[in-house]
């Protein structure tokens, strides 16, 4: 294999550079100066969205670089995203005129259909039946600002994420005013996000402009196998946001840089973990878009070209036990949208595991049927308060954990703590019942 991956071809003919930087989550003050660096380091791949709030800052700093001539427009691959709310034919584009005039650009290099929940949300809380026998539970009580690409529609102009906003996709229509837009060369490639396999083959169906580009999670712990394969078939490119598993993001606690096979290979050659893995996604066959903010960081994870991974440690990876660090669970409802189950938002292709364990003191593990899980789960729905459902499972089923010095007595005290405190929630709850933004955020560079 060919050491050199520095791009991949698209079904239009343009040549994207394979390692983009992401730009979700970075900072006011912050994002320019990362872009900046990372294409005077040698990045000529920028993955920006208007609703992460900075593409402004990143424009200003694109004019001086080109003013300065550290870099030509030509010499750049610059995507973009349509928000969710913006899916209307009629808004199409005028969604891309905005980034445009931001990014102080005449045309966009790839623009995909995806959305974002622009809104801080307060808390985040999750629970999936992972391997038969456990509930996670995922508890951040700081705000993130958090990105999601879905074939997903909100109502036009709503704010943040509520579920009365999710209303019915036109998945073509919204197609068919991007192909004008591709028609116009001010997109000069287009795309989609988090596109399953029925999705995206249901849009090849009827698309005249195929899409380009199918950007989806993809890291060694999500290796996307039935969906590159159907990629592959179709001549859409896969392009992975979250390689590296979102480190830095600080509602998801993945341990794909922890990932023992990972380790073991990169110490064989010499390289990071980051590095090996964001090589692997390169000889996988997609782009990657790793974010940081950190000026080593950002040349460190340009270090994936002139090197390879050796074929008998490479077939090592498919040995890599999998899970998505993102669930979709917030687009998910009983009555509005148009997906009444996961299942139904993933067409059907569901993993046991739908995250890593996870074992920080944010991460609790109970031992529980299925059915208590589920009942906590629309429990939590009802209740918008993850401290309330945590009592209720702790209560239902107790732990099973192996603590030195433990005794009956104590477990006795701690559960009628417990219950005290669940008294205690629940009367606060009914004295806050305002506060019903309490749902699952996603994550991704996506």
């Amino acid at each position: 294999m060919a050491n050199d991956i520095r791009f991949f071809e698209l079904n239009t003919g343009a040549k994207m550079p394979s390692l983009g930087l992401g730009t979700w989550q970075s900072s006011p003050g912050l994002v320019g100066e990362a872009v900046a660096t990372a294409i005077k380091a040698g990045y000529r791949h920028i993955d920006c969205a208007q609703v992460y709030g900075n593409e402004k800052e990143i424009g200003l700093v694109l004019r001086k670089l080109f003013e300065d001539g550290v870099v030509k427009r030509e010499e750049l691959w610059i995507t973009s995203k349509l928000w969710c709310t913006d899916h209307a034919p009629e808004d199409v584009p005028e969604a891309l005129d905005r980034t445009l005039r931001d990014l102080q650009l005449e045309y966009i290099d790839l623009y995909l259909v995806c959305i974002k929940n622009s809104k801080l949300i307060p808390m985040l809380g999750v629970f999936e039946f992972v391997s038969g026998r456990y509930a996670h539970a995922v508890i951040n009580d700081q705000p993130e600002n958090v990105k999601i690409h879905w074939p997903v529609r909100m109502k036009k102009g709503s704010v943040g994420f509520k579920p009365e906003n999710l209303v019915e996709p036109d998945i073509p229509g919204t197609w068919r005013a991007m192909e004008t837009l591709y028609d116009s060369c001010k997109a000069r490639a287009i795309g989609v996000s988090n596109f399953s396999t029925k999705k995206l083959s249901d849009l090849l169906d009827v698309a005249r402009v195929p899409p380009a580009v199918d950007q989806v999670e993809c890291h060694l712990s999500w290796q996307q196998g039935k969906l590159r394969s159907c990629c592959k078939s179709k001549g859409v490119h896969l392009s992975g946001y979250s390689p590296l598993g979102s480190p830095g993001t600080t509602w998801i606690k993945s341990d794909v840089l922890k990932n023992p096979i990972l380790l073991s290979v990169a110490e064989k050659l010499g390289k990071t973990p980051a590095q090996v893995a964001l090589r692997w996604g390169l000889q996988m066959g997609n782009s990657v878009l790793p974010k940081s903010t950190n000026e080593a960081r950002i040349k460190e994870n340009l270090d994936v070209f002139d090197w390879s991974i050796p074929e008998e440690l490479f077939a090592k990876f498919s040995e890599t036990e999998q899970a998505r660090l993102l669930r979709g669970t917030s687009f998910v409802h009983d009555t509005f949208g148009p997906y009444r189950s996961l299942e139904e938002l993933w067409d059907g292709l569901l993993n046991n595991n739908f995250f890593p364990r996870m074992h920080d003191k944010k991460f609790k593990t109970f031992n529980c049927d299925k059915d208590s899980v589920q009942e906590s789960v629309a429990s939590m729905r009802t209740d918008q308060n993850i401290g309330v459902v945590l009592q209720k499972i702790k209560l239902k089923k107790k732990r099973k954990e192996v603590q030195k010095g433990a005794v009956v007595e104590e477990e006795e005290e701690e559960e009628e703590e417990e219950e005290e405190e669940e008294e205690e929630e629940e009367e606060e709850e009914e004295e806050d019942d305002d506060d019903d933004d309490y749902t699952e955020d996603e994550e991704g560079e996506i």
